[in-house]
C-alpha cells in the first residue's frame, strides 16, 4: 500500500512538468525539406536553416527559395 501511495504522489509531482514542456514544442513541425528553407524565430531574431522535426511556434517565419520545398505537419495531423 505504501508503494502505491508513493507512486501516486510522484505522479502528481511529475505530471505538471511533463505537460508544461510538451506545450512549448509548438503547433507545427517540418516533416519534409528539399532545397534552401530558412526559419526566423522570435528567440534568435535571425534566419537559420530549417531541419526535419524542427518545431515552429506562433510568430515564427519561414522562407523557401523557388527551387525549395517544405512540408509542415500540424499537431492535429494536417499537412501544409
Amino acid at each position: 500500500m505504501k508503494r502505491l501511495i508513493t507512486i501516486f504522489l510522484l505522479s502528481l509531482i511529475l505530471l505538471p512538468a511533463v505537460c508544461a514542456s510538451a506545450s512549448d514544442l509548438g503547433g507545427m513541425r517540418f516533416s519534409f525539406i528539399r532545397g534552401d528553407v530558412q526559419v526566423m524565430t522570435e528567440d534568435t531574431g535571425d534566419w537559420v536553416p530549417a531541419s526535419i522535426n524542427m518545431p515552429l511556434r506562433e510568430g515564427d517565419r519561414t522562407w523557401v527559395l523557388e527551387e525549395g520545398t517544405a512540408v509542415l505537419h500540424t499537431k492535429v495531423g494536417s499537412y501544409l
